[in-house]
Protein backbone atom coordinates (compact mmCIF):
# COMPACT_ATOMS: atom_id res chain seq x y z
CA UNK A 1 0.00 0.00 0.00
CA UNK A 2 2.82 2.32 0.89
CA UNK A 3 4.15 2.22 -2.71
CA UNK A 4 0.97 2.58 -4.12
CA UNK A 5 0.61 5.42 -2.37
CA UNK A 6 3.99 7.11 -2.93
CA UNK A 7 3.43 6.11 -6.68
CA UNK A 8 0.29 8.55 -7.03
CA UNK A 9 1.63 11.07 -5.05
CA UNK A 10 4.68 11.39 -7.07
CA UNK A 11 2.42 11.12 -10.04
CA UNK A 12 0.06 14.15 -8.98
CA UNK A 13 3.13 16.44 -8.00
CA UNK A 14 4.76 15.91 -11.34
CA UNK A 15 1.59 15.95 -13.56
CA UNK A 16 0.13 19.40 -11.71
CA UNK A 17 1.71 22.69 -10.79
CA UNK A 18 -1.41 23.74 -9.14
CA UNK A 19 -4.58 22.85 -7.69
CA UNK A 20 -6.90 24.67 -10.06
CA UNK A 21 -5.01 22.20 -12.57
CA UNK A 22 -5.76 19.04 -10.47
CA UNK A 23 -9.44 20.30 -10.08
CA UNK A 24 -10.55 20.56 -13.73
CA UNK A 25 -8.38 16.79 -14.61
CA UNK A 26 -10.21 15.64 -11.09
CA UNK A 27 -13.98 16.94 -12.84
CA UNK A 28 -12.96 14.70 -15.37
CA UNK A 29 -11.83 11.87 -13.98
CA UNK A 30 -13.74 8.66 -13.86
CA UNK A 31 -12.66 6.95 -10.52
CA UNK A 32 -13.53 3.34 -12.74
CA UNK A 33 -10.89 3.88 -14.83
CA UNK A 34 -8.33 2.82 -11.83
CA UNK A 35 -7.96 -0.54 -10.78
CA UNK A 36 -10.44 -0.69 -7.28
CA UNK A 37 -6.88 -1.69 -5.06
CA UNK A 38 -5.86 2.39 -6.00
CA UNK A 39 -9.02 3.67 -5.57
CA UNK A 40 -7.94 4.71 -1.65
CA UNK A 41 -4.31 5.16 -2.34
CA UNK A 42 -5.69 7.84 -5.29
CA UNK A 43 -7.76 9.05 -3.15
CA UNK A 44 -5.17 10.00 -0.09
CA UNK A 45 -2.39 11.24 -2.35
CA UNK A 46 -5.06 13.95 -3.95
CA UNK A 47 -5.53 15.12 0.14
CA UNK A 48 -2.14 14.55 0.81
CA UNK A 49 -1.68 17.26 -2.82
CA UNK A 50 -4.60 19.83 -1.60
CA UNK A 51 -3.67 19.19 1.85
CA UNK A 52 -0.22 20.65 1.18
CA UNK A 53 -1.55 23.21 -1.35
CA UNK A 54 -4.04 24.95 0.55
CA UNK A 55 -2.32 24.68 4.06
CA UNK A 56 -1.53 28.80 4.44
CA UNK A 57 -4.75 29.03 3.33
CA UNK A 58 -6.44 26.91 5.84
CA UNK A 59 -4.65 28.19 8.15
CA UNK A 60 -5.58 31.98 7.57
CA UNK A 61 -9.28 31.36 7.23
CA UNK A 62 -9.60 29.23 10.72
CA UNK A 63 -10.15 32.15 12.59
CA UNK A 64 -13.59 32.91 10.26
CA UNK A 65 -14.84 29.10 10.29
CA UNK A 66 -15.50 29.61 6.60
CA UNK A 67 -13.16 27.22 5.63
CA UNK A 68 -14.98 24.14 5.18
CA UNK A 69 -17.93 25.82 3.33
CA UNK A 70 -15.14 27.22 1.21
CA UNK A 71 -13.64 23.76 0.47
CA UNK A 72 -16.82 22.39 -0.55
CA UNK A 73 -17.91 24.64 -2.70
CA UNK A 74 -15.03 24.52 -4.30
CA UNK A 75 -14.84 20.97 -4.67
CA UNK A 76 -18.47 20.35 -5.77
CA UNK A 77 -17.88 19.04 -8.77
CA UNK A 78 -15.74 16.34 -7.93
CA UNK A 79 -16.35 13.27 -7.03
CA UNK A 80 -16.89 13.03 -3.95
CA UNK A 81 -14.55 9.47 -3.30
CA UNK A 82 -11.58 12.14 -4.53
CA UNK A 83 -12.18 14.36 -1.67
CA UNK A 84 -13.87 13.08 1.26
CA UNK A 85 -10.72 12.56 3.31
CA UNK A 86 -9.52 16.09 2.79
CA UNK A 87 -12.83 17.37 4.13
CA UNK A 88 -12.79 14.14 7.06
CA UNK A 89 -9.29 16.37 7.92
CA UNK A 90 -10.83 20.15 7.85
CA UNK A 91 -13.62 18.26 10.27
CA UNK A 92 -11.34 17.69 12.48
CA UNK A 93 -10.67 20.11 15.33
CA UNK A 94 -7.25 18.48 17.04
CA UNK A 95 -5.99 18.39 13.52
CA UNK A 96 -6.71 21.66 12.67
CA UNK A 97 -5.26 23.24 15.69
CA UNK A 98 -2.21 21.65 15.16
CA UNK A 99 -1.36 23.13 11.69
CA UNK A 100 1.50 25.13 12.29
CA UNK A 101 3.28 21.44 12.82
CA UNK A 102 2.85 21.23 9.13
CA UNK A 103 4.17 24.53 8.00
CA UNK A 104 7.45 24.60 6.86
CA UNK A 105 9.16 27.88 8.13
CA UNK A 106 11.24 30.22 5.81
CA UNK A 107 13.92 29.54 7.51
CA UNK A 108 13.82 25.56 7.01
CA UNK A 109 13.20 25.87 3.81
CA UNK A 110 17.07 26.87 2.78
CA UNK A 111 17.82 23.89 4.01
CA UNK A 112 15.83 21.10 2.48
CA UNK A 113 17.53 19.21 0.11
CA UNK A 114 15.57 18.31 -2.95
CA UNK A 115 16.55 15.93 -5.42
CA UNK A 116 14.80 16.02 -8.94
CA UNK A 117 16.97 12.84 -10.24
CA UNK A 118 17.62 10.07 -7.94
CA UNK A 119 20.35 8.38 -10.34
CA UNK A 120 22.24 11.92 -10.01
CA UNK A 121 23.31 9.84 -6.65
CA UNK A 122 24.31 6.76 -7.96
CA UNK A 123 25.45 8.38 -11.39
CA UNK A 124 28.07 11.27 -12.76
CA UNK A 125 26.40 13.20 -15.19
CA UNK A 126 27.19 13.20 -19.05
CA UNK A 127 28.65 15.48 -21.10
CA UNK A 128 29.46 16.25 -24.41
CA UNK A 129 32.21 14.35 -24.28
CA UNK A 130 32.01 11.84 -21.70
CA UNK A 131 29.38 8.97 -21.29
CA UNK A 132 27.43 9.24 -17.74
CA UNK A 133 29.57 6.82 -15.41
CA UNK A 134 28.30 4.84 -11.94
CA UNK A 135 30.14 7.25 -8.95
CA UNK A 136 30.98 3.32 -7.50
CA UNK A 137 30.41 -0.11 -8.49
CA UNK A 138 26.58 -0.86 -8.59
CA UNK A 139 27.31 -4.65 -7.79
CA UNK A 140 29.14 -4.62 -5.03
Amino acid sequence: RVHNLSMWVYFLYNHFSSADELIKYLEKMNINTLESRDHKCFARAVTLYFFYYYLKDIKSMLSTDDYQSFFKNKFKDINPLFINDFILILNDKKFMENLDLYIIKESEREHLVIKKNPLLRILNKASTSTHATYKSNPFF
